[in-house]
């Protein structure tokens, strides 16, 4: 604003002015950034009235409107600025990614293969960009036909790196092997031969030269695997082994003055034959005298058998003999033919092929026998006369019974000069036409006579003709084997061995004759025996009996209640027994709340007064628990109680 004044002196005047010029504070603006770690930025300081001066916070001092800074850090600059005695500043902040540092491994394959390159960054997080390919992954699979560099740029908050990675592609050699063909038992030479030379063989019988000589049985592949700069290749070759054939003979037997014929079996077939005799048929033939070998050679493909031989074989006529039998009707005889030569087959007109006929005729007969020695044949006959035997009966005492029993054996056909034998089926036996025998033991007996008269053996056979018991046994227990109460049904199990009837006499006046009965006994005051009479099939018999005893079961009253408050009335907790239990084996425990034992008694008379063991001092009102151990008198049966009991004084 501009302000006049007139001052006035004496009727002078003079006029002048004044200015006041009021300054606006400049404001001050500066550029903030992002960079990356190693990158720069330039930071311009902008006034909004120019033609201050400038100061930044860097070291050193900086005075210029703009400046270029390059932290490692994120970093704060502050610049001031002053114009007409006034000053302002601000802040620019200077945010600092780290640039990341990116590797690719390099690979070797060979054509055709495929090689995995990894880019592996110093931070994880950011994103990938392969050439060629244009792939975005951290790893890639390629399989380039050539040798090839990849690039990969990895960025990471805008911050790049990149790196390099080659796959060198190496050729795979082609290789080749001839295939051979040889004979059986002979050798060739297989060579490999590359397209690239200066690798490494490995053959499939672990030779590793370019050559091997191989000798094979059969016809056979081998295999090599030819490797250079680490790329491999395989060549086979067939090497065809023509087996040396060889013959089989279906020879010839021959009885003396008969003429054979060897035939040949060829393997393979379709070669010739050279015989010893220059004959080259298939087969040959000849009437030799002796079994007599005959050669040939065989040759298919250009190889030759060795020698080989087919036999005719001459075998002599055998000569047989049979020998005349009587017997006696129906006895059994063998016949037994005697041959000059050992290992020929029989055939005896019935059919029979044994070196022997047991046979059984009804009347007299003649048998005869060829015998075969490898196709030669001798026949012979013998005749088997049959004499009847004289009658045979058995006549028995007593055919039943209880063992032991004594029987009399009599055979009353039996003729003056007769000697009868007498087999039981347990292995005894006696002598006699008439006699005795006593058997011990019980079961049912064969019995069998023998009777020779000097020509023929009679025996004739009573199968179970003498059947015998053995005495039972008798055998039982009741359930439950003690008596506790006055009336009281029990089981009767009948355990008898042998026994087929059985009497029970209940020791009340009541029977029965059930195998397992059941009986209710009624107003029991004392034991009771019990009998049981076991019969057998021939009622033989045997007794057993039992004492069932009677107990009463003890009864217990146990309070639940007491008061020990000094009045003398239900002042002690004491269970009550009656008779039945073992005084001296009695246990009483009285347990307070945390299980600790208080009170203990082994006398059924002395109780507990609500007092701690051993103490005067009174226990407090409460429940407590209480376990007693006693046994039974009889039967010494332990039984436990656990119950609870109530304190009030």
């Amino acid at each position: 604003t501009t302000y006049d004044v007139s001052y006035t002196l004496n009727g002078c005047s003079i006029d002048t002015s004044a200015i006041i010029i009021v300054d606006t504070p400049p404001t001050l603006n500066v550029n903030s950034g992002t960079i990356c770690s190693g990158d720069s930025i330039e930071l311009i300081a902008t006034p909004s009235v120019l033609g201050g001066t400038f100061s930044w916070n860097t070291s050193p001092i900086q005075t210029s409107q703009s400046i270029w800074v390059s932290p490692i850090s994120n970093t704060a600059y502050i610049v001031s600025y002053t114009i007409n005695g006034y000053t302002t500043e601000d802040t620019s902040l200077v945010q600092v990614y780290p640039t990341p540092i990116v590797e690719v491994n390099s690979e070797t394959i060979c054509d055709g293969n495929v090689a995995t390159l990894t880019a592996t960054p110093s931070l994880g997080g950011g994103t990938y960009i392969w050439s060629p390919g244009g792939e975005t992954s951290p790893t890639i699979s390629v399989s380039p036909s050539t040798t090839t560099t990849y690039n990969v740029l990895y960025t990471l908050n805008g911050c790049e790196a990149s790196a390099l990675g080659e796959v060198t592609v190496n050729p795979v050699p082609n290789i080749v092997i001839g295939d051979e063909t040889i004979c059986e038992g002979e050798s060739v030479t297989l060579t490999a031969m590359p397209d690239i030379i200066g690798g490494d063989f490995l053959w499939s019988n672990a030779n590793t030269s370019a050559s091997i000589s191989v000798s094979p049985s059969s016809t056979s592949v081998y295999s090599v695997l030819y490797t250079i700069d680490g790329c491999q290749n395989i060549a086979t070759a067939n090497v065809n082994v023509n087996e040396i054939p060889t013959l089989s003979f279906i020879n010839d037997t021959i009885c003396e003055g008969e003429s054979g014929t060897i035939n040949t079996i060829p393997s393979p077939a379709g070669g010739t034959f050279v015989w010893e005799d220059n004959s080259t048929l298939d087969s040959f033939t000849d009437s030799p005298l002796i079994t007599t070998d005959y050669e040939v050679i065989y040759t298919l493909n250009s190889c030759s058998s060795l020698p080989q031989y087919g036999t005719i074989v001459v075998n002599p006529v055998p000569v047989v003999s049979l020998s005349d039998v009587l017997i006696c009707e129906g006895e059994s005889t063998t016949l037994i033919a005697d041959v000059s030569l050992a290992g020929g087959n029989y055939l005896w007109n019935d059919g029979s092929t044994l070196p022997s006929l047991t046979i059984s005729p009804l009347v007299s007969t003649t048998y005869d026998v060829e015998y075969n020695v490898d196709g030669c044949i001798g026949t012979s006959s013998a005749l088997v006369s049959v004499q009847s035997p004289e009658p045979l009966d058995i006549t028995i005492s007593d055919t039943a019974g209880c063992a032991p029993l004594t029987v009399s054996f009599t055979n009353p056909l039996a003729t003056a000069g007769s000697d009868c034998i007498w087999n039981i089926n347990n292995g005894d036996e006696v002598s006699g036409c008439t006699t005795t025998y006593t058997f011990e033991s019980g079961g049912c007996y064969d019995l069998s006579l023998t009777v020779n008269d000097g020509v023929c053996v009679s025996n004739t056979t009573e199968y179970n003709i003498i059947c015998l018991d053995d005495p039972p046994i008798a055998s039982f227990v009741v359930v439950p084997p003690m008596l506790t109460e006055n009336s009281q049904w029990v089981q009767m199990n009948n355990n008898s061995i042998g026994a087929v009837d059985y009497l029970w006499n209940f020791g009340d006046g009541d029977t029965s004759t059930i195998v397992n009965p059941q009986h209710l006994y009624v107003d029991v005051e004392s034991g009771i025996n019990i009998g049981l009479i076991a019969y057998s099939v021939q009622g033989c018999s045997d007794t057993a009996q039992v004492l069932l005893d009677y107990q009463d079961e003890p009864i217990i009253y146990i309070p639940n209640t007491f008061t020990p408050d000094g009045d003398q009335h239900n002042h002690v907790f004491l269970p009550v027994f009656t008779s039945g239990y073992d005084p001296y084996n009695y246990n009483l425990m009285i347990f307070d709340r945390w299980g600790e034992v208080i009170f203990e008694s082994r006398d059924a008379s002395i109780g507990w007064d609500g007092t701690y063991s051993g103490d005067a001092r009174n226990v407090q009102d409460g429940v407590y628990t209480y376990k007693i151990v006693y046994k039974v008198k009889k039967t010494d049966e332990r039984r436990l109680i656990v119950g609870h009991v109530t304190l009030i004084r």
